[in-house]
């Protein structure tokens, strides 16, 4: 089922249902070194050309503005031309930033992800992370 909003549509990509697992890893970040977190399991709900929503046990969340690299299975959806070319993708995944986590009343959270743009410059020690990842 699909949810309708009601309010004015400010979206600038159109949003596409797509019930798959994705596989992420959040970049954690101390004052020294940067790391992954441990891999995070979830259900896609939808995607767009500009991000994610997945669903993902409340355990297992990440903070609001942390960046993700996540390994998706998008090539089934209508709009894969449009994130390929818009999103940055490394080591065949993409790299997104957490925007927004709701809770839900089952245990479950839903994470909403902007997917880093492609021609985004991103610090060096992060991509060192990715590419040893």
């Amino acid at each position: 089922m699909s949810e309708v909003y009601q309010g004015e549509e400010r979206r600038e990509f159109a949003r596409c249902e797509h019930k798959e697992p994705v596989q992420c890893r959040s970049i954690e970040t101390s004052e020294d070194k940067k790391s992954f977190s441990s891999l995070i399991k979830g259900i896609v709900k939808n995607l767009s050309a500009a991000g994610i929503l997945f669903e993902v046990n409340s355990e297992n969340v990440p903070n609001v503005a942390n960046l993700l690299l996540l390994e998706l299975e998008y090539q089934t959806a209508t709009i894969c031309k449009e994130i390929e070319e818009r999103s940055l993708i490394a080591r065949n995944k993409f790299l997104g930033k957490i925007v927004r986590i709701a809770n839900n009343l089952d245990g479950t959270c839903d994470v909403g992800v902007a997917l880093i743009p492609r021609h985004t410059d991103i610090p060096e020690d992060i991509k060192t992370l990715i590419e040893s990842e």
